[in-house]
């Protein structure tokens, strides 16, 4: 599963000429900040197989 930074998203965005987005002054990571999307990912992947495994789908 590809995740892609938000910094890179708008970026792209800003640069096709994407109107009624944010326009990206800066990105990157912050220092000592954590979160917990890649485990919630991890969650939902793993519920989504299941799913497949036992409705077929």
């Amino acid at each position: 599963m590809l995740i892609e930074m938000e910094g890179q998203v708008l970026r792209r965005l800003n640069a096709s000429g994407v109107q009624h987005v944010a326009v990206l002054i800066c990105d990157g990571d912050v220092r000592d900040h954590a979160t917990i999307t890649t485990a919630c990912i991890g969650i939902l992947f793993r519920f989504d197989h299941a799913r497949q495994l036992f409705v077929g789908q």
